[in-house]
């Protein structure tokens, strides 16, 4: 057995080979011979060998609660090799004795699977075991794979109805197995998937990441499509709110008020009907106690206003749609269904045409006061609707690009941009919308609709780039061409800027816009001209070469750069306004060459300690990749080591995540290392400057989120 688990499976071999040989083994323990032969072969993956000795070692054991386990796996290796008879008969012959209960569910389990692959028994009777099982209060932690064979039964019988509502009811009555409820979750999100049903597919692609290991396979795929429709989720809810504020501001205002005055009265209600629950709970000094605690850990909700609540929101919308449809004609009294009772209800609240106590509290006091105060939540003037209108306007055009791009659901974004263009006409989408129906219904082989969205778009966008795009099939070709012209004139200005030449940096960056019409650098060049300026030119200069960009550039990210430094130039010392300089020549570049870099004082901790430990971790973690450590001291009692490379800044990220989580360190005090990445060009330029505080204030407002 030693030998077998050492991996040294010949001297195993041999030791056995002597053995019967020699012929006189111990009859009483023969038995356990057998069972060293038998995981021999186990381990070695020999598995008819290892049935032979199974096979032995079971007709010479005579209690059956001494053999179950072995039958059991002599099942598992007839069910692999499809021998399905067999792995039935030895799951069987495992459930004697009074097996472990858990080995005794697993064997039932595989009789079921297997009857239902060799038909030896029928749906139907493997739903009645299965359902009688379900019932057994020893299987409360199975329920959730009972339901989930169940799930899989219908889905082999292509009943999706079914299938999802085991599925659910595996996921519910999920106690322990957090694997199973994850593949139950994949499997609900699959199907819902399928289905087009993108609000519940994602929370269950979410549910199913925040349990699976990132080993899982297709993880990555798994979490990238709960990302997309994380992000399909998020524009339909602005869309559906924005869309229900609007309904309701829109509302003559006897009609809105009646609306809020009946929110307000449900909310009373509902809490006054909460209140007395919990006075009638409180019926002990332990409960209340309990209650106490609850009520003092619990965060309050920062609103509970329903469209402030997401829960509410969540389980409302199918209600909302069911009841009012996805598109109301704007028109009064449209929450009635008999419009012939419009003019009575005007004029009374009820019936009887008397006013009720609630009606009373609903329409005057401490609740006109509530409406006022929820009525700033509506967009009831002219420039709050406009601002509702353009969400509604670019989450209908984000959601249409989704489909589209990132679902390949050419159907959805067809119905998504048509909407968007029937609801605005105009709108500054309208371009890139005949666009994208032009190749939609390309796609779709719809030529007729696809001709339509072109002639509009060469009739009234003719010099827009989709209307060159199409016109001149080269148009992408060439702009990318010039594209990469303009690319590589930055980087040789930029190769001018590192080597200490500001004055050509300057002329160069002078004429690029004459050598280049279309230039779509124009912010980066700018950033780069101000850098020059500030190392041959005084303050003054800079500041106003960085405030040109703020002003020029608003929407662009190098206006948050340039704000930085000027920031910390209005507020610096001189000192600081040298580690701003150097600041300017790092530069933020994402996909180049990136190191993973550690500081640390050295008169506190040792190199080789550090050292050591991160090469045990590669050693472990990444040895498949070739990563190099190496240490350098960048100034008297800072010492940084270095691993590199990495790809870009992403697979750095991943390792500093990777490598700073958990116990990595050990006794190491972790509150003393310094842990950041660094691209390629920006390390050599701490080694120039011999000066690492600058690199810390460009990281951290760079790097980190």
């Amino acid at each position: 057995d030693n030998y077998t688990f050492m991996g040294k499976y010949k001297e195993a071999e041999a030791v056995l080979t002597v053995l019967d040989a020699k012929g006189k083994f111990p009859f009483r323990l023969s038995h356990q011979l057998e069972t060293a032969r038998a995981n021999l072969y186990m381990m070695k993956q020999d598995y008819p060998t290892a049935l032979e000795s199974f096979n032995t070692l079971t007709a010479k054991i005579k209690k059956s609660k001494k053999k179950n386990r072995f039958h059991y796996i002599m099942a598992q290796i007839h069910e692999r090799d499809k021998n399905y008879s067999e792995a039935i008969n030895n799951y069987k012959k495992s459930l004697k004795g009074r097996p472990k209960y858990d080995m005794e569910f697993a064997a039932w389990m595989s009789i079921a699977r297997i009857g239902s692959i060799d038909q030896s028994m029928s749906p139907a009777s493997i739903r009645k075991m299965l359902a009688k099982m379900s019932k057994d209060v020893k299987n409360k932690d199975y329920l959730d794979q009972i339901y989930y064979y169940l799930a899989e039964l219908c889905l082999r019988e292509s009943n999706k109805t079914c299938a999802i509502e085991n599925f659910e009811k595996s996921v519910e009555n999920s106690t322990t197995d957090t694997k199973q409820k994850a593949i139950s979750h994949l499997k609900l999100a699959d199907l819902y998937f399928a289905d087009e049903t993108y609000r519940k597919a994602q929370e269950n692609y979410a549910a199913a990441v925040a349990l699976l290991d990132s080993k899982y396979p297709n993880f990555s795929e798994i979490k990238y499509r709960s990302e997309v429709l994380a992000e399909l989720v998020k524009q339909l809810d602005i869309i559906y709110e924005q869309d229900s504020l609007l309904r309701i501001a829109r509302l003559p205002e006897k009609e809105r008020n009646k609306f809020i005055d009946d929110l307000l009265f449900e909310k009373e209600k509902k809490e006054k009907e909460e209140k007395e629950s919990t006075q009638q709970l409180a019926s002990s000094p332990a409960e209340r106690a309990i209650r106490s605690a609850d009520d003092s850990g619990g965060a309050a909700s920062k609103s509970d206003w329903y469209f402030y609540n997401a829960s509410l929101k969540g389980t409302g919308y199918n209600d909302f749609v069911k009841k009012w449809g996805n598109k109301r004609v704007l028109e009064d009294n449209w929450r009635r269904s008999d419009k012939r009772s419009a003019a009575f209800d005007e004029n009374q609240d009820n019936v009887d045409g008397e006013e009720t106590e609630e009606s009373k509290s609903s329409s005057t006091g401490f609740a006109s006061l509530d409406r006022e105060a929820m009525l700033k939540n509506f967009p009831i003037e002219k420039e709050a609707q406009e601002k509702a209108d353009e969400m509604i306007l670019m989450a209908l055009y984000e959601a249409a690009t989704i489909y589209k791009s990132k679902l390949n659901n050419n159907g959805k974004a067809i119905l998504t941009f048509e909407e968007l263009l029937k609801r605005y006409p105009v709108n500054k989408f309208e371009g890139q919308v005949y666009y994208n129906l032009y190749l939609l219904y390309k796609d779709e082989n719809n030529f007729a609709k696809s001709d339509y969205y072109k002639n509009l778009l060469l009739n009234n966008f003719p010099d827009s780039p989709y209307a060159k795009i199409i016109l001149d099939p080269n148009y992408l070709a060439n702009l990318n061409q010039k594209t990469k012209q303009v690319e590589d004139y930055y980087k040789t200005t930029f190769g001018y800027y590192q080597n200490g030449s500001y004055d050509t940096v300057i002329a160069m960056v002078s004429i690029v816009d004459s050598l280049y019409k279309e230039n779509n650098l124009k912010p980066k060049f700018a950033l780069l001209n101000a850098f020059a300026i500030g190392k041959t030119q005084d303050v003054k200069t800079y500041k106003e070469a960085l405030t040109g960009i703020t002003e020029t550039f608003p929407g662009d990210e190098v206006k948050i750069k340039a704000q930085e430094i000027l920031d910390f130039l209005e507020n610096s010392d001189t000192k600081e306004v040298r580690i701003l300089n150097n600041i300017a020549d790092f530069d933020y570049l994402p996909n180049d060459g990136h190191y993973f870099m550690l500081m640390f004082e050295n008169k506190e901790i040792k190199t080789n300690d550090v050292t050591n430990v991160i090469a045990k971790w590669n050693d472990v973690n990444r040895s498949l990749e070739d990563l190099k450590i190496n240490s350098l001291i960048l100034k008297d009692n800072t010492t940084t080591v270095v691993v590199k490379s990495f790809k870009n800044m992403m697979t750095a990220k991943d390792y500093l995540k990777a490598i700073s989580s958990g116990e990595t360190f050990g006794l190491l005090p972790k509150d003393k290392l310094h842990f950041s990445i660094i691209s390629e060009n920006n390390f050599n330029l701490i080694v120039k400057h011999r000066e690492i505080d600058s690199y810390k204030m460009f990281y951290e407002s760079r790097y980190t989120e």
